[in-house]
């Protein structure tokens, strides 16, 4: 039982992940953007949009395009065991943007990386 109730989990934990990896952020709601920073990593983008939700329809034209801008691609958590001492991470995006973190991990530690590409 235990197992397919984190089968599910995962399951719908995957959907919503595809779900807003694919939605523009001036769609979303404050809550939903709050949750996806908080929970998968995600830097928070503000909006001016109120808790209402807005439609395309109701968007201007150059505010439409900056949405399109900001559309998500879907994120990856990596998780990899080191021993200890000092590491340079690097992620590359799609289109060839890198960005490199120095770590100094100690015996036991747990380090969190989020590479904003």
């Amino acid at each position: 039982m235990a197992l397919m109730l984190l089968h599910l989990i995962v399951s719908v934990s995957v959907i919503a992940q595809k779900y807003y990896s694919f939605t523009a952020a001036c769609r979303c709601k404050e809550h939903e953007i709050k949750h996806i920073c908080r929970y998968h990593g995600r830097q928070e983008i503000k909006v001016e949009s109120s808790e209402e939700e807005r439609t395309e329809a109701s968007v201007a034209p150059s505010q439409a395009q900056t949405c399109q801008q900001h559309t998500r691609k879907a994120s990856k958590d990596i998780y990899i065991e080191v021993s200890p001492g000092t590491y340079s991470v690097t992620a590359t995006s799609e289109d060839m943007v890198q960005q490199t973190h120095v770590v100094d991990v100690s015996a036991g530690q747990s380090v969190d990386l989020t590479f904003v590409l």
